[in-house]
């Protein structure tokens, strides 16, 4: 997929990206193949996900797959620049059930969880530095540039500690976005209710920002995904341009 690719970075730990969705807000684009593959200038949406991790000199890498699991799995073993798992979930298990189920996979002490409809150049050394000074039981990346009242808010206080969250379609003077990317300690992740389909962002952050230690790294990098065909469609310029200037 990439071809010299850098030697593997022992700070980085295994790479979790939720694959799993219906993506039945997508499906108007598409409903042939799952969400991640959808081609962003002729390339699939995951690859530049992967292309990323790659060059950030990542090892090994576990997909959380669902909905149409088998074209991911046959996508992603045409490539071997990376050491790929596949954690298929038996039924939809929601963003929190699809990362205890695939926890069985973990290695490392630590974990990357990212989204695999949304993307964001961000060091991910950088963000197990933040996660490991703070001493964090989960760290949540937020975007300070990626506005508008479709995305949730995160509120934190002067201690990057994460205290409370803004839904959809409400103003709120934090201006700080959830992109999507997240590092946990294993045992938060083992502690997490097991085979229950939950969501990570509306059922378990909510009810646990007082039982763990719940921090958020800010990034002035934007976030972009694809969960909506109209989000798809300003990804196929932004993207690609945001991806050039990173280089």
């Amino acid at each position: 997929m990439v071809a010299g690719v850098v030697e593997t970075n022992n700070l980085i730990p295994d790479v979790l990206i939720l694959c799993g969705g219906l993506g039945t807000r997508f499906r108007p684009v598409r409903d042939d193949i799952p969400k991640v593959l959808a081609p962003i200038r002729g390339k699939p949406f995951l690859d530049w996900i992967l292309d990323d991790l790659l060059v950030q000199g990542i090892g090994r890498v576990i997909l959380a797959t669902g909905y149409l699991a088998n074209q991911i799995t046959d996508h992603v073993e045409k490539h071997h620049d990376v050491e790929c798992f596949f954690s298929e979930e038996p039924q939809p298990l929601g963003t929190g059930g699809a990362i205890k189920y695939a926890a069985p996979y973990f290695k490392s002490d630590l974990v990357v969880v990212l989204n695999g409809d949304s993307y964001i150049h961000v060091s991910l050394v950088s963000l197990v530095r933040f996660h490991r000074l703070q001493n964090a039981d989960m760290t949540l990346t937020l975007s300070t540039v990626t506005k508008g009242k479709d995305y949730g808010k995160v509120i934190v206080n002067s201690n990057h500690r994460v205290v409370g969250f803004t839904e959809k379609d409400t103003e709120c003077s934090s201006g700080l976005t959830n992109a999507g990317l997240y590092c946990f300690n294993k045992q938060t992740i083992l502690d997490m209710p097991y085979d229950k389909r939950f969501s990570l962002e509306t059922d378990w952050l909510s009810i646990n920002l007082e039982h763990h230690h719940i921090y958020g790294m800010t990034v002035d990098q934007p976030v972009y995904d694809i969960g909506t065909p109209e989000r798809y469609q300003t990804s196929q310029n932004y993207l690609y341009f945001a991806n050039c200037k990173s280089k």
